[in-house]
């Protein structure tokens, strides 16, 4: 969030390989890869082997949420400096890639304020609230329609490290949240644990429940 306010950025699925990470720096262009510093990760050496700038990010425990400085040792500069305008492009997405090669997606800054705005509206989200987030933030589902419409909107987001249904009702129980939203599949894995947490599901009520990226099933519907 903070880089695309000047540039152009493009999340990445941490879990790809090393020859993933190099089709998709240069198919996106990329002028400079940002990852955590000491990072182990396949996608420094493929910078390093397409030439990409490597920028670290250096923060640490003693401080607060969103300190952190931006290493590299490149004197190159910004072509255009300043804060990026309503049409200029905040993010650039991949299509899922299951059938054909996946296609680039840009979002300009006038795009992604649009979306969370609508959903923001579209779920009467207020200060109030607090999103449980499941969803990868290298997805839309996540990242737009979690995280972005949360902020958006004045409300909390409690962000975990991924999908896990064994840890779901142990972050519900510590989030405390008002919602959650999830594809399909990761519900029906909720499902399946829901009658041993019945005491975490009473004691943190949901306003609602979201379900996107594909339809639901009925019978799920009907359970969630």
């Amino acid at each position: 969030m903070a880089i695309s306010t000047v540039t152009t950025t493009a999340p990445l699925n941490p879990a790809y390989k090393q020859d993933e990470f190099e089709f998709y720096l240069e198919d996106l262009r990329a002028k400079a890869l940002v990852v955590q510093a000491g990072s182990t990760s396949p996608v420094v050496e493929a910078a390093r082997k397409l030439g990409i700038i490597i920028i670290e990010l250096i923060t640490g425990t003693d401080r607060a949420a969103g300190d952190f400085d931006l290493i590299s040792n490149s004197g190159n500069r910004a072509e255009h400096s300043g804060p990026s305008e309503a049409d200029d492009i905040a993010l650039i997405l991949h299509t899922s890639g299951t059938t054909v090669r996946p296609k680039i997606v840009p979002l300009s800054h006038k795009n992604v304020t649009a979306s969370d705005d609508n959903i923001a509206k579209l779920l009467m989200l207020t200060p109030e609230d607090r999103c449980l987030n499941v969803m990868p933030l290298f997805h839309i589902n996540g990242l737009i329609d979690a995280v972005l419409s949360s902020l958006g909107a004045g409300a909390s987001i409690h962000c975990t490290p991924g999908f896990n249904a064994l840890r779901f009702f142990n972050w519900m129980n510590e989030a405390k949240p008002t919602w959650y939203t999830a594809v399909p599949s990761k519900h029906q894995a909720v499902l399946s644990r829901a009658d041993k947490n019945r005491d975490v599901i009473d004691s943190v009520p949901l306003r609602f429940i979201r379900s996107s990226s594909s339809s639901q099933p009925s019978q799920v519907f009907a359970e969630l």
